[in-house]
């Protein structure tokens, strides 16, 4: 068995409530992060940066956790405000490359 879980701090910002979420989703599910992680293609050591708010999570990584953890889009629903703190705290204030289901706008034809 591991270390005890460090606490965490929703509050702080957009990073660490994803962190957070991601979890509470996870233990929910009953995963560990190694499992997880073998789930969604990224190593157990991101997973857990990104719970600890150390480690901003890519758009990927939010909509595998998703799909693995059965969340109905709960973390992919919180990624924009994270990516948005993420490039207000980036001198460079590039954009990353976001996937076009997730940028398109939806138009009725009506």
């Amino acid at each position: 068995m591991g270390r005890p879980p460090r606490p965490l701090t929703p509050q702080v910002s957009a990073g660490h409530r994803f962190g957070a979420e991601l979890r509470r989703w996870r233990l929910a599910r009953q995963f560990t992060q190694r499992a997880l992680a073998r789930h969604v293609w990224h190593s157990q050591e991101i997973l857990a940066k990104v719970e600890k708010g150390e480690s901003w999570p890519s758009w990927d990584l939010a909509t595998r956790c998703d799909a693995a953890l059965s969340t109905g889009g709960q973390l992919a629903a919180l990624w924009p405000d994270v990516e948005r703190e993420r490039l207000a705290r980036d001198g460079r204030r590039t954009k990353r490359k976001v996937p076009a289901e997730q940028t398109a706008i939806t138009v009725n034809s009506a």
